[in-house]
This record gives structure tokens, C-alpha cells and sequence, in this order.
């Protein structure tokens, strides 16, 4: 079943709508930069190939492939813990911690839940939770707010880092208020099916495991088109929104990286801004 977002969506790429655009569905698997031309997979549903591998020229591109989170490598984040990089991902945590909380409800006992990342994203979805446990109770599950701990784990000093402070001190008095326990200079050196280990040889139990951390682009944007990328596979850009290496492709959102001042690659890197400073 599709939604009536989805729905309208494709409605508008197909023509049922005005529109000033053509939908090309595919994963991008390359870019000629020479040729201008893009190199899109097929659209595969069930193992079946829908729409076949395909190319697309282009006069300027423009790449707004987002985001994703970046376990740093860290031993046991893939196999451990869930993300919420993709739509899928998001649906299956969703899934998961609505049957853990009636396995909690069912059995009388404590479900804790360890988010890693105290950026936008962790701090969301901790509130967010404890929202769902008192939607919950309201609803019947009486016990369930006080069986539901939460625990939000961060690296840096504070929460929202990337924020002004006032912004950042008053999202961690707003958290303790909900009775979300918050774990400040932790940094998550390893993860199992028990839990967290940090750095400091501290252990932190955990039923279920969200990792939120860290910020990159998609792994492909480091080998597509020979362009310029930091070291979390972001392209670099300037002011213009222009790659480095082209100025005809354009990067905005979470997979660019503005650097003020950009050279050329040869040249001493400028400097870049951080994320929330960004222009979208």
C-alpha cells in the first residue's frame, strides 16, 4: 500500500499534474563529467528488474543525496544497533520498539533504550519516545512510562554541539525533565547485544540500540566523477554551491561540505562550516 504522499508524487512525475519535471527512478552509479552524462541502476522490486540500468544527460546537475550516519567504524554498530538513515530503517526500528514495549507491557519489565549521538537527530528521538510511552499510558499501558528508560549517549561535552549554547543547555534540562538520562564525554569504543562499551572501560546496558552519530555522505559520492570530497565523503563546495572540480555540478544539503574561499584541490584547504551553518 502506498500513501497518499506517495501517491501524489508519483501521480505528479507520471503527468497527471503540470509539472516541469521528469522522474527518473535508479540508484546514481556514475557520472561521466566529460560527456554529461549520468549512469543510473535499475529499479529492481522483488528481485525483479522494473526499470533497466540507463543514462542521463544532464547541462548542470545538481546532487542532493543527503546524508547518513557515520559509525566511525566502530566494532558491532552495523550488527547491534539500528539507524534511521532510509525510510526502511525507520520502519523497522519503528517495529521493533513497538513489539519490545508490548513484550515490556506483557512481562512487567524494563526496556531500556541507548541512543548514540547527541545531535539534532538523538535529541529528537529521545523526546520522541518518551512522547510515545505517555501516548501509550494514555491509551491504556499504564505502566509503560516507568518500565521505558532511555538513555541518550554523546562523545562531546554537551548536547547539540553544533548549536548555540543556550539552545543546547536548555534541549538537555527539557530532556532531564522527561527522564531521559543523558551520558555526556562518552565515546562508544565498541557494541553488542548487551549493550555499549566506551572508552573508558564503562559498561551501558542496553536492550535496544540506536546509533545517530556523526554525519557523511553516501559511500558512492567518494569514487563517483573523480569530485573533490572531504574525508566523512562529502563534496566540497563553494559559495556558488559549485563543486571544486566542476562547475557544473552542484551539491547542496548534507552531502556538500561549503568551504569559504574554495581553490583548487593543489591549493592550502579553506576553511569549511559546520553543518547547521550551512546554506540549503
Amino acid at each position: 500500500m502506498m500513501d497518499a504522499g506517495t501517491r501524489s508524487f508519483l501521480c505528479a512525475a507520471q503527468g497527471c499534474f503540470d509539472v516541469s519535471f521528469v522522474f527518473h527512478p535508479g540508484e546514481l552509479k556514475g557520472i561521466d563529467r566529460d560527456a554529461q552524462r549520468l549512469r543510473l541502476g535499475p529499479l529492481m522490486i522483488g528481485g525483479r528488474s522494473i526499470v533497466p540500468e540507463r543514462t542521463v544527460s544532464y547541462d548542470t546537475l545538481i546532487l542532493a543525496t543527503g546524508s547518513q550516519a557515520n559509525d566511525f567504524g566502530t566494532p558491532g554498530v552495523r550488527q547491534y544497533c539500528h539507524m534511521v538513515d532510509s525510510r526502511s530503517q525507520a520502519l523497522d526500528l519503528n517495529r521493533e520498539i513497538r513489539t519490545r514495549m508490548l513484550e515490556s507491557l506483557a512481562a512487567s519489565t524494563a526496556l531500556s533504550i541507548a541512543i548514540v549521538g547527541g545531535g539534532a537527530t538523538g535529541v529528537e528521538l529521545a523526546a520522541e519516545l518518551v512522547q510515545l510511552t505517555e501516548i501509550a499510558a494514555y491509551y491504556g499501558a499504564t505502566g509503560l512510562p516507568s518500565q521505558v528508560k532511555v538513555k541518550l549517549v554523546e562523545s562531546g561535552p554537551h548536547l547539540l554541539t553544533a548549536f548555540p549554547q543556550r539552545v543546547a543547555v536548555a534541549a538537555r534540562e527539557r530532556l532531564a525533565r522527561l527522564g531521559i538520562t543523558i551520558v555526556t564525554g562518552a565515546r562508544v569504543v565498541a557494541a553488542d547485544a548487551e549493550g555499549l562499551r566506551l572508552a573508558d572501560g564503562r559498561q551501558i546496558g542496553a536492550d535496544l540500540r540506536v546509533w545517530a552519530a556523526g554525519v557523511k555522505g553516501s559511500d558512492a559520492l567518494a569514487s563517483v566523477g573523480g569530485l573533490e570530497v572531504t574525508r566523512n565523503n562529502q563534496l566540497v563546495i563553494g559559495p556558488t554551491l559549485q563543486t571544486t572540480r566542476d562547475p557544473r555540478i552542484l551539491a547542496v544539503g548534507d552531502c556538500s561540505s561549503l568551504a569559504l574561499g574554495a581553490r583548487p584541490s593543489h591549493c592550502r584547504r579553506p576553511r569549511r562550516l559546520p553543518t547547521n551553518r550551512q546554506p540549503t
